[in-house]
């Protein structure tokens, strides 16, 4: 006899059984539909930022629960990884609106992630495309489905200190336009006793956030027309790169860019904590968003800040 049937066909019996020894229901009358909720829809936001960008969206969020009732926003600090975020989503455990930074494509795909065509396309509570820009609605779009709303555009460039810079006699007006002003800045910046920096003219955070701002300084743009290609210029980021390594290299500069990785570099590589700290005069490229950070770990530097110029140096 199969033994997988023979459990089966037991199951099967002693349910028969149970059923026919059961007293009959006498007839119920139809359910009452549910009353709708009393209360307002409860929503779970999650946001991380610096400390002034969370003391804005709580005081927002505050003010939004104040003017209606009929939605409840609670804002809720978002995980410090995007892997805990991601297996949070997975598992239908993350939370009902979700703000996350030019990362967000790391989730796209992931089924719990409502598409929001709908909202977006519908004239009554969409947003007209032309108030957005051309990439940053791209970057929210994933095989012809909406992911998620771009609300804030964060521009690449090149951050001072204005301390430094006033020390050395020079105001906001002198702030750097073109690669040959970063360049004749940071040698002019640097302070030395002997052979060693004490205080760097120029720093850079992690070498692959500024590639995009190398492109678009060298005169390139970082897409073509139609927003479908990356990168139709390669030979700008090349010049670029070679020059930016000149400044290591030839020129004496700008210490090892933190993100470089070859044997022994670790610790020679000197990033943007050192302007975080007061010693470096300048910080590029990056985005120019990233004060606020800074300002969180050293609320007195007094931080100026912008792009340099389109047109090839």
């Amino acid at each position: 006899m199969n033994v997988r049937k023979g459990l089966i066909g037991s199951l099967l019996v002693l349910a028969l059984l149970l059923g026919a020894c059961a007293v009959p229901a006498a007839p119920v009358a139809p359910a009452a539909p549910e009353a709708a909720p009393t209360g307002p829809v409860e929503m779970e936001f999650w946001f991380s930022g610096p400390t002034a960008q969370m003391e804005y969206m709580l005081a927002a969020v505050e003010e939004y629960n104040g003017l209606q009732d009929k939605i409840r926003i609670t804002l809720t600090e978002t995980p410090p990884s995007r892997e805990r975020v991601a297996t949070a989503l997975s598992a239908g455990q993350g939370p009902d609106l979700l703000w996350y930074n030019h990362n967000v494509p790391w989730f796209f795909g992931i089924e719990a992630v409502y598409p929001l065509n709908e909202f977006v396309l519908d004239p009554e509570i969409g947003i007209a495309a032309e108030l957005l820009f051309d990439a940053a609605r791209q970057t929210v779009q994933y095989g012809g489905i909406i992911q998620a709303l771009p609300i804030r555009h964060c521009p690449g460039g090149l951050l001072y200190n204005r301390a430094i810079f006033q020390e050395a006699g020079l105001s906001d007006e002198d702030a750097p336009q073109t690669w040959a002003d970063v360049e004749a800045l940071a040698l002019q910046l640097i302070q030395r006793d002997g052979d060693q920096v004490v205080r760097w003219g120029l720093v850079n955070g992690a070498i692959d956030w500024m590639l995009q701002e190398l492109v678009l300084s060298n005169g390139a743009d970082w897409v073509d027309e139609e927003l479908s290609r990356y990168l139709t210029h390669p030979e700008r980021l090349v010049e670029g790169l070679e020059w930016w390594g000149s400044l290591y290299h030839d020129k004496k500069a700008i210490p090892v860019p933190s993100g470089v990785t070859w044997a022994g570099v670790e610790a020679l590589q000197v990033g943007s904590e050192a302007f975080i700290r007061g010693d470096a005069a300048m910080s590029g490229f990056h985005g120019l968003c990233s004060a606020a950070a800074m300002l969180d770990q050293n609320p007195d530097l007094d931080i100026g800040g912008g792009g340099l110029d389109a047109a090839r140096p």
